[in-house]
């Protein structure tokens, strides 16, 4: 991503669907307006971006439903962990 990508109403992930995104700075941000229903594999790449600082945002929503299948971060180094919120996800 290049900056935020906001998204005005809900967001549903299926079962069988992957959502990558490619977070290059702290603006790297995928903003959705309304709910997020998770489900399906989130792939988060920090290549370019291997040590974000803790709490910096990677997804926002108004509420976060569900889980997903499955989180894979590509590239973060030490201790860096990503972390589901009730209304989105974190770097921890």
């Amino acid at each position: 991503m290049d900056g935020a990508v906001n998204i005005s109403g809900d967001l549903t992930q299926t079962r069988d669907a992957s959502l990558t995104l490619d977070i290059n700075s702290s603006l790297d941000v995928l903003k959705v307006g309304g709910a997020i229903n998770a489900d399906g594999n989130l792939i988060l790449d920090f290549t370019d971006y291997p040590q974000p600082p803790s709490g910096t945002a990677i997804i926002t929503a108004s509420q976060l439903n569900g889980t997903f299948a499955s989180v894979k971060t590509i590239g973060l180094t030490g201790t860096k962990s990503v972390e589901m919120t009730d209304r989105g996800v974190v770097v921890r």
